[in-house]
C-alpha cells in the first residue's frame, strides 16, 4: 500500500503490478484527511472514535477466471463500491476500492468486514482496510482512476484533487498472494 498525501504529480513504480486503483478522499476542510488507524490485514479492524471518519477498506484477489466482488459490508453497513480492476495475463488479479461514511460506522454492530462475490476467486484473497478521519462527508471521494503497471511504466488517467485531500493506491500483482 503506497499512500501520498496533499497534491500528486506523477507517480513511479518500482515493482509491477497487473491492475492498480487511484482514489482520492475528500478533505472536511480546513484540516486535512489523515489516518485515524493503522492499516489492518484481514477481515476484522476495530472502529476507533472519532468524527467526520470514513472506513476505505481494499479488496485483493486471484484466480484462473474473471473475478468481481459484489458488495463489502462492516459490521452489517454496506459500504459503497468506489473502483475496480479486473486484469488477465494468464491468471486473473482483482483489485476493488469500498468506502464506507460516518453514519454507516456509527450504525455498524460489529467490526468485521465481509465480502459478496459476483464472480468468486479460485487462488485466495484479502482484505487491507484503515479508517480515516477529516473526510468529507458530503463528497467521500474526490476522484478515482484506475490502470496498469507492467514493468516500470504506469498507465491510468489523471487524479484530480485539492490540498488536504489523500490519495491511495492499491494493486494486485500477477503472481500468486502477491497484494
Amino acid at each position: 500500500m503506497i499512500q501520498f498525501q496533499n497534491k500528486i504529480k506523477a507517480m513511479v513504480a518500482a515493482f509491477t503490478l497487473t491492475g492498480a486503483l487511484l482514489i482520492g478522499v475528500s478533505n472536511a476542510a480546513p484540516s486535512d484527511v489523515a489516518l485515524l488507524s493503522p492499516w489492518v490485514q484481514g477481515a476484522t479492524i476495530a472502529k476507533p472514535a472519532g468524527s467526520n471518519r470514513a472506513l476505505v477498506v481494499f479488496v485483493y484477489a486471484e484466480g484462473t477466471t474473471d473475478i468481481s466482488a459484489s458488495t463489502v459490508t462492516y459490521g452489517g453497513q454496506y459500504l459503497t463500491k468506489v473502483s475496480e480492476k479486473s486484469f488477465s495475463n494468464g491468471t486473473y488479479s482483482y483489485t476493488g476500492a469500498f468506502i464506507l461514511n460516518e453514519s454507516g460506522i456509527t450504525g455498524a454492530n460489529k467490526d468485521s468486514i465481509s465480502v459478496s462475490w459476483s464472480k468468486a476467486p479460485t487462488s485466495g484473497s484479502s482484505l487491507v482496510s484503515a479508517f480515516l478521519y477529516n473526510v468529507n462527508q458530503s463528497s467521500l471521494v474526490g476522484a478515482s482512476t484506475t490502470g496498469s503497471i507492467t514493468g516500470f511504466t504506469a498507465t491510468g488517467g489523471a487524479l484530480a484533487n485539492s490540498a488536504g485531500d489523500m490519495v491511495l493506491m492499491a494493486g494486485t500483482a500477477g503472481t500468486n498472494a502477491s497484494y
